[in-house]
């Protein structure tokens, strides 16, 4: 055999196994990545499930409740079902004052927070204007410069010619 066919054959003898190797390898971490995603989808279903379950067994309740409700209607008297849409008519007519009463102190709430928020915005331009007063006086207050004076006199001089 010449060197040439020895190299090849070497070469494919040492790639063989290191392809096998690489392919394991890879065969490895897909796995294990499937098996990670896995336990995340699993609880995911597995929570989808439990409130489907829960949704379920709140409707079921809620038309056992009905009826009840409807049972009990039923075997109501006259009068038992007068004083019952009576009692139901001054339950909404509580709870619709409770709502305006609500409304009407949010409203007031909300009409004082406006009107603090005016005040303090009041109090910042006098503030703001109480400032600008004192810094024109105090400029009124200082002491013409030489310079101040010689643009003073070159503006009088300049309007003679």
């Amino acid at each position: 055999m010449n060197k040439a066919n020895q190299l090849a054959a070497l070469t494919a003898a040492t790639l063989l196994p290191l392809s096998l190797c690489m392919n394991s390898a890879f065969a490895v971490q897909d796995t294990l990545q499937t098996e990670g995603e896995s336990p995340t989808q699993t609880a995911q279903q597995e929570a989808q499930v439990e409130m489907s379950e829960a949704k379920r067994e709140a409707m079921q309740e809620k038309r056992e409740g009905k009826h009840e409700a409807r049972e009990q209607w039923k075997s109501m008297s006259e009068e038992e079902k007068r004083e019952a849409k009576e009692a139901k008519r001054e339950a909404m007519k509580e709870k619709r004052e409770a709502k305006k009463e609500w409304s009407e102190e949010k409203r007031e709430a909300k009409q004082a927070t406006r009107e603090a928020k005016r005040e303090a915005k009041q109090a910042k331009r006098e503030m703001k204007e109480k400032q600008r007063h004192a810094e024109q006086e105090m400029d009124e207050d200082k002491p013409i410069t030489q310079r101040e004076l010689e643009q003073t006199e070159r503006e009088a001089l300049g309007s003679d010619y």
